[in-house]
């Protein structure tokens, strides 16, 4: 249901991923996982998935994981928790797998009971055993996941999220363990962190994950800096799609969608930050006057983690629109100051946002 005041709209544009009520607001882009598994459902495949933050990754798995429930039995797993901030090696992420298994919603959880009492693995972590290694939870993911698919008549989709949160992290178990992953046996999809594909190393890594799947910013630029239309009105109908028009102007739309950067997460924070101004000001719609305030705070949320010397390497970057040098920009990427765009060819452009900041362009 669309907002239908500001304090509505404050609450519907919350930037955390789409869960339950995904159909209203969803927008499709690229190729979705739900094409590729549905076109190669006959072996296991390895997935990498990749975007920026706040490009819609998680809302792109909860997506896959409710469009495929009836081809596959889908286990969609927050493993984040169960880890230590890029110190963890193979054994913890199979360890943070299986123990996401016990935490499955309640229409799995009878399954589940019926195949992990039989499972020595799954006793082991419960009684946190110490004495168990890389091959034993291996071993164990494989034993459940032969006894699910078994008890369902489905195949097994495991999505595998939040290990684009620990960049350093994953991309060291990927150089060193990846050859263990495609032992797993089922269809996998794992997050990672974007700044993983400007590795030099990544033709390593993607020997084990043969599909990689960079999920797009929506530009509402071309390269040259022409308008594109197409993708304006993608970002335009995101934010129509929450809030009834009369709450918020047109030109205030645009001017959000344009300094968005075609990020969806910054678009919702937008609209979200200058619904608030407008609530506290007692006004009744959001004007660009509120959308131009948010872009202010937003821009020196940016200027804290941009310093002088940064200057003539984002102007050289926004010039030529590809990084200048890999080894040092890429922080740029890491931290959204420049952003990826994919239509015919990749390029890559600062910010909108943080383009105010820097003394000439």
């Amino acid at each position: 249901m669309k907002a239908q005041n500001l304090k509505e709209a404050y609450n519907i544009f919350d930037p955390t991923p789409l869960e339950a009520n995904i159909d209203p607001f969803y927008i499709r882009r690229g190729e979705s996982l739900v094409k590729l598994f549905s076109t190669f459902d006959q072996e296991p495949i390895k997935v990498l998935f990749s975007g920026h933050r706040g490009s819609g990754k998680t809302t792109e798995l909860n997506y896959t994981e409710k469009s495929l429930a009836s081809k596959y039995t889908v286990f969609n797993l927050k493993i984040g928790r169960y880890l230590d901030s890029n110190e963890f090696d193979l054994s913890n992420i199979l360890e943070a797998i299986l123990s996401s298994f016990i935490r499955q919603p309640s229409f799995m959880r009878e399954i589940l009971k019926e195949v992990s009492s039989s499972t020595a693995i799954f006793r082991s972590i419960i009684t946190k055993s110490n004495n168990l290694r890389q091959k034993d939870y291996l071993a164990g993911l494989n034993e459940l996941i032969s006894k699910v698919q078994k008890k369902t008549g489905k195949k097994v989709l495991l999505l595998i999220d939040d290990l684009d949160k620990f960049p350093t992290g994953i991309k060291k178990v990927l150089l060193e363990e990846g050859q263990a992953f495609p032992g797993i046996d089922c269809s996998m999809v794992m997050t990672v962190p974007i700044t993983l594909f400007y590795s030099s190393k990544i033709k390593n890594i993607t020997e084990w994950f043969p599909h990689a799947e960079i999920l797009p910013n929506i530009h509402p630029r071309e390269k040259n800096g022409d308008i594109y239309q197409p993708g304006v009105d993608i970002l335009k109908e995101l934010v129509l799609r929450r809030i009834e028009p009369g709450l918020i102007t047109n030109k205030a739309i645009e001017r959000a969608v344009f300094y968005s950067g075609g990020v969806f997460r910054y678009l919702v924070k937008l609209v979200q930050d200058s619904s608030f101004s407008a609530l506290t000001a007692g006004e009744n719609s959001i004007t660009v006057e509120h959308i131009d305030g948010s872009i202010t705070r937003m821009r020196s949320d940016f200027g804290r983690i941009i310093g002088m010397d940064d200057y003539e390497a984002l102007g050289k970057i926004h010039k030529q629109k590809n990084l200048v040098n890999i080894a040092n920009d890429v922080r740029f990427i890491a931290n959204d100051i420049v952003l990826e765009y994919q239509n015919k060819t990749r390029w890559v452009d600062i910010h909108p946002v943080v383009l105010g900041l820097l003394p000439t362009v």
